[in-house]
């Protein structure tokens, strides 16, 4: 028994990549999400009973299929972490009121 559960929530279709490849082979699970409603996609997250939700994306370029913040709205896990794929605000406000929570891991160089 692992001490840490690694889900992976694909929002795009594989790209064939050698490095696309070794990340799918890492985690415990992959659900693909793309193509899914913004609504499922959270839900199928929940009942997977992720406590910490890790954000590759944030607001990045490729519309719909990307950047899926909606899900992340919806709450689907108690804590949702922004890491890489944006260095910037998702523009979420307080986590007590409108927004959805959200944290980033930063370095020196992105602060």
């Amino acid at each position: 028994n692992a001490l840490l559960d690694v889900f992976l929530y694909p929002l795009n279709t594989g790209d064939g990549s050698y490095y696309r490849h070794l990340v799918e082979q890492g985690p415990k699970a992959s659900r693909p999400l793309y193509g899914m409603p913004n609504e499922k996609s959270a839900k199928t997250i929940a009942e997977d009973g992720i406590h910490i939700l890790i954000d590759l994306l944030g607001f990045t370029a490729g519309g719909y299929a990307m950047a899926r913040e909606h899900i992340l709205a919806m709450k689907p896990a108690p804590l949702t972490v922004g890491f890489l794929g944006y260095p910037g605000t998702m523009g979420t406000g307080n986590k007590n009121k409108s927004g959805y929570g959200y944290y980033s891991v930063v370095d020196r160089v992105t602060v």
